[in-house]
């Protein structure tokens, strides 16, 4: 989109948004508001489980690295004594053997535990009418945006592009947790334009 389709969309989303709000009695506000917070929150958890997995993962591939570097090493310099040529070696051998069972239990249990995190966290975004394949996808865009944001070296036509695919973003989700609300039977839907942002 261009940016002047995306004001244009930015402003229908916003009229959009306060007719259905508009629209809904003070329980149903109070259960949007609720469920968006809800849904926040959730995003927030996962994103720190996806991060604290990618993490664990770089830190059991650094193990192994280390492993081989000091292993293989020691073999060679193990190998140039002939009293301790086979005992040293044999202990450096299944030193790094060990070292690697170690290692592949260790990413199993991460994984196992990694997997029933997001189990729950699946439920929970389930519960606000999003799937985790949608949180995923939002997750990577809102990182796209905060590194344009950050980045010193962007323009303004990129940061204003970016905040205003950002706002339509944050409609998107909203319209997801407003059909969880008032069981998908929104009459005023959402702007067209907005169901490309993802």
């Amino acid at each position: 989109m261009t940016n002047d389709s995306l004001d244009k969309c930015v402003a229908e989303c916003i009229s959009w948004h306060g007719s259905v709000i508009g629209d809904l009695n003070d329980a149903q506000r109070v259960e949007y508001e609720r469920l968006y917070t809800f849904f926040n929150a959730t995003k927030y958890l996962y994103k720190s489980v996806l991060k604290e997995a990618e993490s664990r993962s770089k830190e059991r591939k650094q193990e192994q690295k280390y492993t081989l570097l000091v292993g293989v090493p020691l073999i060679v310099i193990f190998s140039f004594f002939q009293g301790l040529n086979a005992l040293a070696n044999h202990i450096v051998f299944f030193g790094m053997i060990a070292s690697f069972i170690y290692i592949t239990t260790m990413e199993k249990l991460d994984s196992k535990a990694v997997f029933r995190q997001i189990q729950g966290i699946e439920r929970d975004f389930s519960t606000t009418n999003i799937s985790l394949s949608v949180a995923y996808k939002v997750i990577k865009k809102e990182e796209k945006y905060e590194a344009i944001f950050s980045s010193d070296s962007s323009d303004k036509g990129s940061t204003k592009q970016a905040s205003d695919e950002s706002a339509v973003l944050n409609f998107y989700l909203r319209s997801q947790v407003l059909q969880q609300i008032t069981s998908h039977k929104i009459d005023k839907h959402l702007p067209s334009c907005a169901h490309g942002v993802l």
